[in-house]
């Protein structure tokens, strides 16, 4: 059973601390089931503290009291993807802060898939870069930006407007980093809008 003691962003303190293994530290005042934290996670030792969780006794933060898990960093992933629009006229791809990728077609907002897992480990340091591969006549890209890295704190996307009777296509290569330039995943999206 989960603590219950959730750190915004960063999910259930059971996630953050390590559990005990060694004696038990003196009470910190928080309970689950009637039973002290102090029972349940190991004391921080000679651990460097993790960041602050706000929840604090004698005013004490826990992440002071208490040794944090090795935590493995976040895994990211984007796939190449197809899709197209018949009505009404546009397509859009979009890394939403939160983690998520989501499609537009046919005027349906879907959800796709993750580029981190797990979810708490957005929007992190990431950034993302769209470059334009190629394009098609008849088609008008707007959004969040070519050829440049944006961090993903906040929600990006790119959208493909049909201009003109007909067809309209993009491909994008999208990277993701850490903020650092180095490359961790990419793939390539191909958008299409027909009539």
């Amino acid at each position: 059973m989960p603590s219950g003691y959730i750190v915004s962003g960063r999910g259930d303190l059971d996630a953050l601390f390590a559990l005990r293994v060694s004696a038990q530290r003196a009470d910190v005042g928080y309970k689950v089931a009637n039973v002290d934290l102090s029972n349940r996670y190991e004391q921080i030792g000679a651990s460097t503290p993790i960041v602050a969780t706000g929840f604090k006794t004698g005013g004490t933060d826990l992440a002071s009291l208490f040794k944090g898990q090795a935590v493995a960093p976040p895994t990211i992933t984007i796939n190449d993807v197809n899709f197209k629009s018949y009505f009404p006229d546009f397509v859009r791809y979009r890394l939403k802060s939160n983690g998520e990728i989501e499609i537009v077609q046919d005027g349906v907002n879907a959800f796709y898939a993750y580029w981190v897992y797990p979810q708490s480990g957005a929007p992190g340091p990431y950034r993302v870069r769209a470059t334009r591969l190629s394009s098609s006549p008849g088609g008008v890209l707007t959004g969040s930006g070519l050829n440049t890295w944006l961090a993903l704190t906040t929600t990006r996307e790119w959208t493909l407007t049909r201009s003109t009777s007909g067809y309209a296509s993009e491909q994008l290569l999208i990277e993701i980093d850490a903020g650092d330039g180095a490359v961790i995943d990419n793939a390539t999206i191909y958008m299409e809008v027909l009539a």
